[in-house]
């Protein structure tokens, strides 16, 4: 079975962040915002990145703040059980958001059905899981 791919560049990755930082800095319900949280592995890089871009603290554990002083990314909201494990009660932001996912983000930049590969990413990895419907969940 041949699975559509996503592509992402360095160049494309880093308009996404920014496009990102844009979309945070607008949104009133970011001003409480004192720490971010980035999920092993997609989301560390885009919670280092929006630290700096913030001027927030980079927290290696989201229960350091209370929930809603914690923003909660990651790369992708695939199926939604990654972001699910960390609670509704946190802001939640990905750069990729699928549908199917059982959470949708309250921030994300694009919405695909295609399995994204990032940069740091082999082009031509299998994917580690099958296509599956929403209904599955």
């Amino acid at each position: 079975m041949k699975i559509e791919k996503r592509i992402v560049t360095y160049a494309e990755y880093y308009l996404l962040l920014n496009k990102l930082v844009k979309k945070l800095k607008s949104d009133k319900r970011i001003k409480n915002i004192k720490t971010v949280y980035g999920i092993p592995r997609g989301g560390l890089p885009i919670a280092v990145h929006l630290s700096h871009h913030l001027e927030i603290d980079f927290s290696t554990n989201p229960f350091d703040y209370p929930y809603e002083n914690t923003l909660i990314v990651d790369d992708i909201a695939d199926t939604g059980i990654t972001l699910k494990k960390c609670g509704s009660l946190y802001l939640t932001a990905t750069l990729f958001y699928k549908n199917r996912s059982t959470v949708k983000p309250d921030f994300f930049i694009e919405e695909t059905d295609l399995w994204v590969v990032f940069p740091w990413e082999l082009s031509n990895e299998i994917p580690n899981r099958p296509p599956i419907k929403k209904e599955n969940f």
